[in-house]
């Protein structure tokens, strides 16, 4: 079973229409003081017992950076993510886990799918990137369906 968590706004989760909803988890967040320990107990609870449980996470705007900055972690936090879909990162803000800028990223993750969605030329930059280093990332228009791509 895959729990699909989104971190976005209230306005995001019609990106997630037509899945089911038992599979989909919202966190509730806001930027600032209590962020990051908002969006690491979401991913928590959406991940369970880590058993037979995949996460697709699902970050937009702010929530984006977010996403790409556990992406850029996983291995060193012992995680395991399925997939990871970033619509229209803020590649240049400080990211609400770690408040600091995004890390350049390491050696592929193999097992992770990544997303990103955005038609700004960062967003391309960073994918071409990744893919030199062994990364498999695609890059979509901003207007690709996510809920699609979650199908996948």
């Amino acid at each position: 079973m895959t729990t699909v968590l989104l971190w976005g706004g209230p306005d995001d989760e019609a990106l997630l229409d037509g899945l089911p909803p038992q599979d989909v988890l919202v966190a509730d967040w806001t930027p600032g003081p209590g962020a990051r320990e908002a969006l690491l107990r979401s991913f928590a609870i959406a991940r369970g017992d880590g058993i037979g449980r995949d996460v697709a996470l699902v970050g937009v705007g702010l929530g984006a950076t977010a996403a790409v900055s556990l992406l850029l972690h996983q291995r060193r936090l012992g995680l395991d993510l399925g997939q990871v879909v970033a619509v229209e990162t803020a590649w240049d803000l400080d990211d609400p886990i770690s408040g600091h800028p995004l890390p350049e990223p390491g050696p592929a993750v193999p097992t992770t799918r990544v997303d990103l969605l955005g038609d700004d030329p960062a967003t391309t930059e960073h994918a071409d990137a990744w893919r030199d280093l062994g990364w498999e990332v695609r890059r979509h228009p901003t207007v690709t369906s996510v809920a699609e791509l979650v199908r996948r």
